[in-house]
């Protein structure tokens, strides 16, 4: 059986870490990010190796208002809360879902799913119109969570993924 979670999504930025209160001083903010994009890098590390995006480029996009990076933070009974997920979604006249990812230990509880509502309603905050992600054909739960979602097939870049070679498949969601 499982333990009760709770999960919370925060954006991961320097500028809504000053936003959450004055009463953390600037350090904290920096240690609290720092951890944080660390954190980020680990998972992708380990979920799509030979593929990294890296600590640099998380870090670059903590301070870009383009890139919208959050995290997902979970606690569960007993437990003290740790960082489970993230996912970077890049806003321009579209929108891109450049990554989403969840701690293995921690998927199929509805993680990814709530990173990717978070996603859509920024999106729609910005007033983009579309979304755009590529996804490996055969990665099928992440595929299925997209389309229960409300994304649609909008085309296959043959070959685009190595390590093993494979499709993309491009979806798109309409807000």
């Amino acid at each position: 059986m499982r333990d009760n979670m709770t999960v919370e999504i925060r954006r991961i930025s320097a500028s809504a870490l000053a936003a959450m209160g004055a009463e953390s001083s600037p350090e904290a903010h920096t240690e609290y990010l720092e951890g944080a994009l660390h954190r980020i890098s680990d998972i992708d590390e380990d979920i799509f190796p030979g593929n990294v995006w890296g600590l640099k480029a998380y870090s670059d996009s903590a301070v870009h208002d383009y890139d919208y990076l959050i995290a997902a933070y979970g606690k569960t009974d007993g437990k003290d809360e740790a960082l489970i997920g993230f996912a970077l979604l890049r806003c321009f006249d579209d929108a891109e879902l450049i990554r989403i990812a969840v701690d293995k230990s921690f998927r199929q509880r509805g993680v990814g799913r709530k990173l990717l509502d978070e996603l859509i309603t920024e999106t729609e905050k910005r007033n983009i119109k579309d979304i755009f992600l590529e996804v490996r054909v055969g990665n099928i739960p992440a595929v299925s969570m997209y389309r229960a979602a409300g994304f649609t097939d909008a085309g296959v870049r043959k070959n685009y993924y190595s390590e093993p070679k494979e499709d993309a498949l491009i979806m798109r969601y309409t807000c």
